[in-house]
């Protein structure tokens, strides 16, 4: 397994791509990440996310179509897909491309297994993500505190 990373947007929000021998996972492609994506994920699978907020979400669309792709989430995040309380992501929900996860669920892609993680707080759905000992934390934590808990839904 190979990890590449890369920040996006004003929240400075990590996008991941998870390689695999033949195949890529894309976890949190926050905005402006599709075009680093195309560039960078030779055969991306799935799309993970550690949340619904829309600094995690806003390329799911547009790299879920691309690709033909799934979007796992916790189902608990549905509220951000559907309607933003923030108002800032527009996309319609598209619900073709999401698998609503139940909390702790286990996602089996290619005989890798992730665990998602229920740690609510920041979002209602909050998730860490667990790929062969490796974890994804979304905003549960920040470098030097713990993820906020001052939105909506939080």
């Amino acid at each position: 397994m190979e990890i590449e990373k890369r920040a996006f947007g004003e929240y400075r929000t990590n996008c991941y791509l998870v390689r695999f021998g033949g195949f890529d996972i894309v976890i949190d492609p926050g905005i402006g990440a599709f075009e680093w994506i195309k560039e960078k994920a030779k055969n991306p699978v799935a799309i993970l996310l550690t949340h619904g907020h829309f600094d995690h979400v806003w390329d799911i669309y547009k790299t879920a179509k691309y690709y033909n792709i799934k979007v796992y989430i916790n189902y608990l995040d549905e509220v951000f897909l559907k309607d933003d309380p923030f108002h800032l992501f527009r996309e319609e929900f598209q619900p073709k491309y999401i698998s609503f996860l139940d909390s702790n669920s286990v996602v089996n892609l290619d005989k890798i297994n992730i665990k998602f993680h229920h740690l609510p707080g920041h979002s209602p759905g909050s998730s860490i993500l667990e790929i062969e000992n490796c974890y994804f934390s979304g905003d549960v934590i920040f470098r030097n505190s713990i993820g906020r808990f001052d939105f909506p839904y939080s």
